[in-house]
């Protein structure tokens, strides 16, 4: 089973958000990619688009469907500041859509990196709007402690950490050192995925054998990196395309 054909049974919104792929590819310099939550099975889908060209984003229809309602007023606000982009943090425009399996809710949201090792996000959950601050770390000394007292259950590395924190839990994903400043994909694609094998091991939940069944089914994807939480409740992997034109959502 392929990501289509996963996300096709789940909720009309996630078809929708995969059908701008083409558009979007052929008007803005656009990735895109997918992410599971998962512990002894699937808990929840995020698919996703980075974005890094903002001009004429604003006017595309894709972000008049995305930013319905209250979202579009603070995401245009966002966007009218032009921070200068920040090699540290997240870079471009991404925009995420998450299904939970469990609550059947969809989650948008929105993320920003507008400081220099964090990043604003956006989420709109039932026409509600709440904002989270993401935290990128690079000190090893310091994502040890982090690691340990948060019981992160992450296996030793040298790369950064996108940290936040949601209903009392640390969310922690390994930020891979790739260069930012050129956009190589081709040498993004296989650095990702040399960290990523190293990120693996031998005691997993048993949900990361059917993400990687999908994985497998599902054209132009690579793997991207693998997030962790605290006391390690469930844990992420995300995929993504590393090429301009094509996607993940193909298929």
């Amino acid at each position: 089973m392929n990501l289509k054909r996963f996300i096709s049974s789940k909720d009309e919104n996630l078809l929708k958000f995969t059908d701008f792929s083409s558009s979007l590819k052929s008007s803005f310099k656009t990735l895109d990619g997918y992410a599971f939550d998962f512990n002894d099975s699937i808990t929840a889908v995020k698919l996703y688009y980075k974005i890094y060209s903002q001009k004429r984003i604003l006017d595309s229809d894709f972000f008049k469907w995305f930013c319905d309602g209250k979202l579009y007023g603070h995401v245009s606000e966002l966007l009218s500041s032009k921070p200068k982009p920040n090699k540290n943090s997240i870079l471009g425009l991404n925009f995420g859509i998450k299904y939970n399996l469990n609550t059947e809710e969809i989650t948008k949201s929105f993320y920003f990196g507008d400081k220099n090792y964090s990043s604003t996000v956006i989420h709109q959950l039932n026409n509600n709007l709440y904002s989270k601050r993401y935290y990128y770390i690079y000190n090893k000394f310091l994502i040890n402690i982090l690691n340990k007292s948060l019981r992160l259950n992450m296996p030793n590395h040298n790369e950064g950490i996108e940290l936040s924190f949601r209903k009392n839990i640390a969310h922690c994903s390994i930020f891979p050192r790739i260069n930012r400043s050129n956009l190589d994909l081709n040498e993004s694609k296989k650095y990702c995925e040399s960290q990523f094998l190293k990120s693996l091991s031998q005691d997993f939940p048993r949900g990361q054998e059917r993400v990687f069944k999908i994985h497998l089914d599902t054209e132009n994807s690579s793997p991207v990196t693998k997030g962790y939480t605290s006391g390690n409740k469930f844990q992420k992997i995300y995929f993504g395309c590393f090429d301009w034109s094509k996607s993940c959502f193909s298929g």
